[in-house]
Order: C-alpha cells, then sequence, then structure tokens
C-alpha cells in the first residue's frame, strides 16, 4: 500500500477494517509473479516488502480521464490529487494522516455529489492544495504560538517552584 491519499481513498473504498488486513498479509500473490512487489528494507535475514501500483491502477483511483475540447491539445483531469502532487503540496507528512488531512477529505468527498468539486488538471490541484496548505499552515502557527506562550509560563512557573522548594531544575 502507499499510503498518503491513495490509502485514504482505499479505505473509502473498502473500510478500514479490509484495508489494515490487506496491509497485514504484505504483497499479493500477483505482485510476486509479476515482479511489481517493491522491497522496502533488507535488515540481516529479513526483508519487507509491499504491493507497488501501476500508473493505470493510480489513475484509476484518484479518478483520471482524459478531456478533449476542440482545438485544444487533451489533456488529464483528476477527482483526487495524484500521490506526487499530494507529497509536493506538504500534506501527507510521511506516514501521517493528520486531522487536517481528514478535514480537508471529508470536506472534498461531501462537495463531490453536490457538485461543489470537479476533477481538477495537475497545476490547479498544486494552486488548490496549496491554498487548503496555506490555510491549515496558519491554523497551526496559532496553536503553536498557543503551546508556546503556555510553555513559558509554565516552565517560569516551574522555576519558582523548584527555587522555593530547592530542586533543581535543568
Amino acid at each position: 500500500m502507499s499510503g498518503g491519499i491513495l490509502w485514504r481513498l482505499a479505505v473509502e473504498c473498502i473500510g478500514i477494517e479490509r484495508a489494515v488486513v490487506l496491509a497485514e498479509e504484505g504483497p499479493s500473490d500477483y505482485s510476486i509473479r509479476s515482479g511489481r512487489a517493491v522491497c522496502l528494507e533488507r535488515t540481516g535475514t529479513h526483508s519487507w516488502w509491499e504491493d507497488s501500483l501501476s500508473e493505470e491502477e493510480i489513475a484509476l483511483l484518484v479518478g483520471s480521464y482524459s478531456v478533449e475540447e476542440p482545438k485544444m491539445p487533451t489533456y488529464q483531469v483528476t477527482w483526487w490529487p495524484t500521490p506526487t502532487e499530494w507529497a509536493n503540496s506538504g500534506r501527507g507528512i510521511q506516514g501521517y494522516w493528520t486531522s487536517g488531512d481528514e478535514f480537508w477529505f471529508q470536506r472534498r468527498l461531501n462537495h463531490i455529489p453536490q457538485g461543489k468539486a470537479k476533477p481538477l488538471s495537475g497545476r490547479k490541484w498544486r494552486s488548490h492544495l496549496r491554498h487548503a496548505q496555506s490555510s491549515a499552515k496558519n491554523i497551526s502557527r496559532t496553536f503553536e504560538s498557543a503551546a508556546s506562550d503556555a510553555f513559558r509560563k509554565f516552565s517560569s512557573h516551574l522555576r519558582e517552584y523548584s527555587c522555593q522548594s530547592k530542586i533543581q531544575v535543568p
């Protein structure tokens, strides 16, 4: 499994329980026979492998299709960002699906059947994800600032207490 946006789309389609079972099973027989299993790490006598997805499978997961317009070159649009667009956006820190990622995902998921979201080209995805990420960064900065202020207040009280009770605080 790839993680990130592809993992979340798979979970939406097959459910978390089934996705976890499949991930724990390791690479499928098909991936091994076809040479599409990828070795993640080798240590001593152990190797960790996983399935890899073809470009066609990724295109299917993200809802990709070609758009043909008169006097225009054909171009691709997708309902969901590709793994590369997702990773390059600053979202989807490797190995983590944040509450901000989930909020964005649920919002888009709800907007699609309502007609409030449409498929986007790669360029539009980069812009869309950058805007969503800047909003998340602003929220994150606000929380970080509040946490930093709270820590400073707490640590000054801790120093006062430790000085009064003769406890050493580094």
